[in-house]
């Protein structure tokens, strides 16, 4: 067989299996249940002191957009901000196709108070890595946060996946550092590509969406913006 009929059996091949590489969206978090929602709610709310509530959205807002650019779609209803971060992408490597997807529901939300704000983050998404090797699993298929539950199986979520809880400390590390309150800016460390690692500290796996290889670990802002 002749190799450039060879390639086009791979690309048409590609072309009809590129469908299922895709995550499928999940269910966005509705901001109003945030503060009801038990699970993990400890790690998901901070209260901040001498600050006014447009300034933590203005600094969420900057937060997701060096994380996520053009991919990510930011909304702000009022005392809250919604995103919603699509990314794709394909590496083809002798003829083998690899795809990593990604699909993140954000949504923060926040409670003034005489002295200061009170602040709620909520994330439900999916990563998804993927080799096109006849057999072979998915290399990461992992949605979060560990509720994270479908009322039609397979609908929302691209199955097998295993549910994971969600690492919050680069969230709320930045979020501090664009507020003026930590001095250091977190960056992502290297290894772990689908952004589970296991947190020591709390002796488990942990998926951290703003560390998984298709979300951008932006340099520290020049300046904080307040």
């Amino acid at each position: 067989m002749k190799p450039n009929l060879i390639q086009t059996i791979v690309v048409m091949s590609l072309v009809l299996i590129s469908g299922c590489a895709s995550v499928s969206r999940p269910v966005p978090p509705a901001s109003n249940l945030c503060w009801t929602e038990p699970d993990q709610l400890e790690d998901r709310t901070r209260r901040y002191l001498n600050v006014e509530e447009n300034q933590v959205l203005l600094a969420a807002d900057r937060l997701l957009r060096l994380a996520g650019k053009d991919d990510i779609k930011i909304e702000r209803p009022p005392h809250s901000i919604t995103a919603e971060f699509h990314r794709e992408r394909w590496l083809y490597l002798l003829l083998v196709a690899h795809s990593s997807s990604v699909w993140d529901h954000w949504s923060i939300a926040t409670r003034p108070q005489a002295d200061g704000v009170q602040v709620c983050v909520q994330v439900r998404g999916q990563t998804f890595t993927d080799t096109f090797v006849l057999g072979a699993e998915p290399m990461t298929n992992a949605v979060y946060p560990a509720n994270a539950v479908e009322r039609n199986p397979g609908e929302f979520f691209k199955p097998p996946a295993h549910a994971y809880p969600v690492d919050f400390d680069t969230f709320w590390t930045r979020l501090g550092y664009l507020l003026g309150r930590e001095p250091v800016w977190t960056t992502c460390p290297s290894g772990g590509s689908g952004g589970v690692r296991i947190n020591a500290l709390r002796g488990r796996l942990e998926v951290n969406p703003l560390c998984h290889s298709l979300v951008d670990d932006p340099s520290p802002p020049t300046t904080p913006k307040q």
